[in-house]
C-alpha cells in the first residue's frame, strides 16, 4: 500500500471517529496539481467517465466518488498554447 493511500485511509478513519458535529456536511475534495500536460490522456483513461473543468488559470478533470470529489488540474499556460505577438 502506498503512503498516499494509507494517508487517505487514516483521514477516513479520523472522519469516521470524529464527533458528528465536526463534519456535518461530510463532503471532501481532493485536489492534485500536475505540471506535465502529456499525462492528461493517461489520467482521463484511468478515471473513465469524468468531467472536464476549465477556468482562466487551469484545465482539469473531476470525478465524484459519492461525497468525495477528486480534481486533477494542470496550469492552463502549460497546456494551452497562445499566439503572443
Amino acid at each position: 500500500m502506498s503512503e498516499f493511500s494509507q494517508g487517505l485511509r487514516d483521514l477516513a478513519d479520523f472522519m469516521d471517529n470524529a464527533p458528528s458535529d465536526l463534519f456535518k456536511r461530510k463532503k471532501l475534495t481532493v485536489t492534485i496539481h500536475r505540471w506535465n500536460e502529456c499525462e492528461i490522456p493517461k489520467f482521463a483513461h484511468a478515471l473513465g467517465t469524468c468531467e472536464k473543468v476549465f477556468n482562466n488559470e487551469s484545465v482539469g478533470l473531476r470525478k465524484r466518488f459519492g461525497p468525495v470529489t477528486l480534481k486533477i488540474y494542470w496550469w492552463r499556460e502549460s497546456v494551452c498554447k497562445t499566439d503572443e505577438k
